[in-house]
């Protein structure tokens, strides 16, 4: 196997690895309220604690990573989730949940900065790059299922110690750990801004954010993050608390919006080959649109508390398509604006879109929190998603057709 197909396993095992010690917020949100008896507010603010940490570590995070090196920096991360992961049963306490989604923003730092702005390394051209990303991010939507089943498994066999799912991640990092040791990684494209004191580093990384390319992407990425980790962050939640299932059902019900999230990101490579990446997501954010109106106009809360799947309401289950609808998000938008920008550069870009998804993240997840609390699970969905939604779709076009003036340089 050549140098470069050994480090896109590396970043696809990694990219798995990552998603499943981030698989946990939705699960933690619920079990926030079952199991700690946390209000709904308070675990809406559960999120915060993963995107405050993105928002502060990203800021020091991208110097750090272009100093030690992508591989040396993805290994930390993992060591880091390895430690944390094995001490999570042991403490077992509300703060430590807290302690854990602190590290998860570190993680998605890592993934945002570390594994975006390597892709450019591992591939040959823009179209490569493109099919890589949506790979990575269909890794990351079927590894999250796995993670979630596992906690659910977990919740439903041992629902006094339910944290022991914890150790199944643990022992699943240490042999990715082990594989990095046998990877070759060469970094000598970022060799350039690498060697740069941080203080220049961030007078580029403002610059960047004055760049008028980077201001529309941001508003892009912004929107469509506050819905998709809105809803994904309270999926399972709202299936408890909204429509009255129980909670392994609801994780795993949860759970499906991963994995047809990946079927749709397999879609999207297929795609590729015949249509535009703009008119893709445009399509998708269209049907999308359609079909959540129906779903969250028309789906109705139970009466009793729902045990089993074949009681589960058809509506209910229509839901997790929001998994495929958002499946082109993240590739299609990242790729959009990395292939315009240099590749000393793009750990930079990736700084910014990762401080973007923070915020964004935080507020969606709080906002459907809110709303849940003062409006009902239904109305608050439909707030937080139908609206984002039309804006997408009104704006993607005229946003692909605005980044094809300029370059990131």
């Amino acid at each position: 196997m050549n140098p470069m197909k050994k480090l896109r396993l590396g970043l696809l095992g990694t990219v798995w690895m990552f998603s499943m010690f981030a698989s946990v917020l939705s699960t933690f949100i619920m079990q926030a309220v079952s199991y700690y008896h946390a209000t709904t507010t308070s675990a809406g603010t559960l999120e915060s604690f993963q995107n405050v940490t993105i928002i502060i570590v990203t800021f020091v995070a991208f110097s750090f990573i272009l100093k030690v090196g992508y591989k040396k920096a993805l290994m930390s991360i993992i060591a880091l989730m390895i430690v944390v992961s094995i001490l999570m049963p042991i403490i077992n306490n509300y703060w430590m949940i807290k302690i854990y989604l602190i590290c998860c923003g570190v993680v998605l730092v890592g993934m945002k900065i570390g594994i975006y702005s390597s892709v450019s390394i591992a591939t040959e051209n823009e179209s490569k790059q493109a099919s890589f990303l949506s790979l990575l991010e269909a890794t990351w939507m079927l590894a999250s299922m796995a993670g979630m089943w596992v906690l659910s498994y977990f919740i439903k066999a041992f629902p006094e110690n339910w944290l022991y799912s914890m150790w199944v991640f643990a022992a699943l990092g240490i042999a990715v750990l082990v594989m990095w040791v046998f990877i070759p990684f060469d970094e000598s494209a970022i060799a350039k801004e690498k060697d740069l004191p941080f203080t220049q580093q961030i007078k580029d990384l403002i610059a960047i954010c004055k760049n008028k390319l980077v201001m529309a992407i941001i508003i892009i990425m912004f929107t469509a993050s506050i819905v998709e980790m809105g809803v994904g962050a309270w999926l399972p939640g709202f299936y408890q608390h909204a429509m009255s299932i129980s909670g392994s059902l609801s994780v795993q019900l949860a759970s499906f919006s991963l994995i047809l999230c990946f079927a749709g990101r397999i879609v999207v490579i297929f795609l590729l080959r015949f249509m535009k990446w703009n008119h893709i997501l445009f399509m998708y954010y269209s049907i999308g649109f359609v079909i959540l109106a129906i779903v969250l106009f028309t789906v109705e809360p139970s009466t009793h508390t729902i045990e089993h799947f074949k009681d589960v309401p058809f509506m209910a289950l229509l839901l997790p398509l929001i998994g495929f609808i958002l499946a082109p998000n993240a590739p299609l938008l990242n790729s959009s604006i990395l292939a315009r920008t240099s590749k000393e550069k793009q750990a930079l870009l990736m700084t910014v879109l990762a401080i973007t998804f923070a915020v964004a993240s935080s507020i969606g997840a709080r906002l459907v929190g809110q709303l849940m609390e003062s409006l009902g699970g239904i109305t608050g969905f439909k707030i937080t998603t139908l609206i984002p939604m039309l804006l997408l779709v009104i704006m993607i076009l005229p946003y692909s057709k605005f980044i094809q003036k300029g370059r990131i340089e």
